[in-house]
C-alpha cells in the first residue's frame, strides 16, 4: 500500500532593492519531494507517481511607478529533475514548470479619462514525454504567447465605468500525451473499447500504442463590460 503521506523540504533566498524608484526582487529555490504526484493545473505536474525529485527555480522582477502608471518585469525559470525515471537519473520531469517571461504596464492619466492596462506573457515549450519506439523523439509541448489589453472609462464621477477587454494569444493549454488505440489516427474522435485502458473506464484514453501530443487549442477573444457603484463614493 503506497504511504499517503509525502514529505517535501524547500529553501529560498530572496533578495530585494530599491533603485531610484525600481524595486527589484530576485528569488531562488530549491524544493526535495519523496514524490512526484500532482495535476496542479493543465500545464504543471503528472498524474502519476514518478518518484522523489527536486525543483530549482530562480525568479526575477522588476516593478517601476511612475506619475502616469506602473510598469512590471517579471522573468522565472526552473528545473525539475527526478531522482530515477525509466532508469535514467536526472530525468527532467514530464509536464514541469517552464520559463515563464511577463510585461504588464498600466497608465491611469491619460486623455478624456481612460486607463489603460497592457500584458504580455510567453511560457516557453516543456518536455512532455521521452518518446517511443514509433517515435524515437521527445514530445515537447509548444510555447504559449499572450497579448493581453483592457481600457476603461470611468464617467458620473466614476460610479459608472465602460471598458473593453480582448486577448490575442497562440499556443496550446493542457498540453500532455495520451496512447491510444493504434487504428486512431488525426480527425477521428478518440476512441477505446471499454475494459481496454487501465482503468477499465470507456474514456480511458490509454489503450495502445498510438502515443500522440494532445492539447487544447487557446483561441483569441474580446469582450466588454459596464458597472455601476450603488451607494455614496467613499
Amino acid at each position: 500500500m503506497a504511504n499517503p503521506f509525502e514529505r517535501s523540504h524547500a529553501v529560498q533566498l530572496v533578495l530585494d532593492k530599491d533603485f531610484a524608484g525600481t524595486d527589484v526582487r530576485v528569488t531562488a529555490g530549491r524544493t526535495t519531494m519523496t514524490a512526484t504526484l500532482a495535476k496542479i493545473d493543465p500545464d504543471n505536474g503528472s498524474a502519476d507517481d514518478l518518484g522523489p525529485s527536486t525543483l530549482r527555480f530562480l525568479t526575477s522582477s522588476a516593478r517601476h511607478q511612475f506619475s502616469f502608471g506602473t510598469l512590471q518585469g517579471i522573468f522565472s525559470a526552473a528545473d525539475a529533475r527526478l531522482g530515477t525515471f525509466n532508469g535514467i537519473p536526472g530525468t527532467v520531469v514530464p509536464e514541469a514548470p517552464r520559463t515563464i517571461f511577463d510585461v504588464l504596464m498600466t497608465l491611469e492619466k491619460l486623455p478624456v479619462g481612460l486607463h489603460v492596462r497592457g500584458e504580455y506573457e510567453y511560457v516557453g515549450h516543456k518536455f512532455l514525454d521521452v518518446g517511443n519506439a514509433q517515435h524515437p523523439d521527445q514530445y515537447e509541448g509548444i510555447p504559449v504567447g499572450e497579448v493581453r489589453l483592457a481600457v476603461v472609462r470611468p464617467f458620473l464621477d466614476g460610479r459608472l465605468e465602460i471598458g473593453a477587454d480582448g486577448m490575442v494569444v497562440r499556443g496550446y493549454t493542457g498540453q500532455t500525451t495520451e496512447t491510444l488505440a493504434p487504428s486512431w489516427s488525426f480527425g477521428q474522435t478518440p476512441y477505446c473499447a471499454q475494459g481496454s485502458g487501465p482503468t477499465g473506464d470507456y474514456n480511458d484514453f490509454d489503450c495502445g500504442t498510438n502515443e500522440q501530443s494532445m492539447g487544447i487549442r487557446m483561441v483569441s477573444w474580446v469582450g466588454g463590460s459596464i458597472s455601476w457603484r450603488f451607494g455614496p463614493e467613499k
